[in-house]
């Protein structure tokens, strides 16, 4: 069935764009706008295939070629002080777009970087400052990591942990299945209290077999040395928070922590101080922006799709998400910029 739709979105896609529909329709929704496209991480197949990241933040090298392709010759390609000077008081050139990464993956320096060089357009990566230069993992991996270790052990403990978990049919799946099935009960994981959702990785991780964890080298983080090397070639660096807790789930006063001790962090590594946020998992609230604004950053990034113009929320950014298996066409790329799927 998923086959099935993604066949039909790509021929409507297709359709759209070669008669110009898609053309006109992107003349009417961004005249004067700009649309913030929003990446995550770019794999190689066998990198994808090792990786316990879910599908929808990855595209791979050869997807995201084409769409740099796309947007040099159909749209504006926005710098970071560029895109600031618009929001803060001037329109947007017609179909201006602004390149972000979230987060701060490895292979945003070894595979999206040499790409984005190679065509000579920007991009901003917000970076979790927590996980730069060191062996750490986000929990929704390094929890992925744990179960399908679990599931590969087969044994009574491993089965009993993921009975727990509500995966005890998982045993009868493929590998590809079994990641699936584990990564949907990972994800409706994000909205658990802090110390619920460490005490459940935890207990887990511990438990599992040492076979969960050798994919980690796949799910790593930049480090400094990189990031700097990054900074001299058009790529722009923001804040993501430190630990990449959700801002609204936890006290008031970590979350400020989180916020200025990110910025601290890039500016004591020796880059300019960053004037762009982005919000975990991009919950936010009032009191969140009003954190962020203090903190000295000049606009924040949400999650919620939309297009932006000089008169938009610069606390509330929205952008539209990019992965794999909605936008590996140009035609149905062109698509999704203009939420029509």
């Amino acid at each position: 069935m998923d086959r099935l739709k993604y066949w039909i979105k790509n021929g409507i896609a297709h359709l759209l764009f070669y008669t110009g529909v898609l053309f006109l329709l992107k003349w009417i929704r961004l005249r004067k706008r700009a649309v913030i496209l929003m990446y995550h991480r770019v794999l190689k197949e066998d990198e994808r295939r090792g990786s316990f990241s879910h599908p929808g933040i990855i595209v791979d090298p050869d997807t995201f070629s084409r769409q740099l392709d796309c947007l040099h010759k159909y749209f504006r390609v926005l710098t970071q002080t560029e895109f600031l000077q618009h929001l803060e008081g001037r329109n947007f050139p017609s179909s201006s777009v602004l390149l972000t990464f979230d987060d701060g993956w490895l292979d945003n320096y070894t595979n999206a970087f040499p790409i984005l060089k190679e065509k000579g357009l920007p991009a901003i990566i917000f970076l979790a400052t927590g996980f730069i230069g060191n062996e750490k993992i986000f929990w929704q991996e390094r929890l992925a990591a744990s179960l399908f270790g679990c599931f590969l052990d087969r044994g009574e403990k491993a089965r009993k942990i993921l009975g727990r978990c509500g995966l005890e049919n998982i045993g009868a799946m493929s590998d590809e299945e079994a990641k699936k099935a584990i990564r949907t009960f990972v994800s409706f994981q994000k909205e658990q209290d802090q110390d619920t959702l460490r005490s459940l990785v935890e207990e887990i991780t511990e438990s599992s077999s040492s076979a969960s964890r050798e994919s980690h080298g796949v799910d790593k983080f930049l480090d400094w040395k990189q990031v700097q090397e990054m900074s001299g070639h058009s790529l722009f660096f923001g804040c993501h928070s430190v630990h990449h807790h959700i801002l609204t789930h936890i006290p008031p006063e970590v979350a400020v922590r989180e916020i200025r001790e990110s910025k601290k962090a890039i500016e004591d590594n020796g880059l300019k101080s960053p004037p762009l946020f982005c919000y975990p998992n991009g919950n936010h609230n009032d009191r969140i922006k009003e954190e962020v604004a203090r903190a000295g950053f000049r606009a924040a990034m949400s999650t919620i799709p939309g297009y932006i113009d000089s008169s938009t929320d610069r606390y509330g950014l929205r952008r539209i998400n990019i992965h794999q298996h909605i936008s590996n066409s140009t035609p149905l790329f062109m698509a999704r910029i203009l939420g029509l799927f």
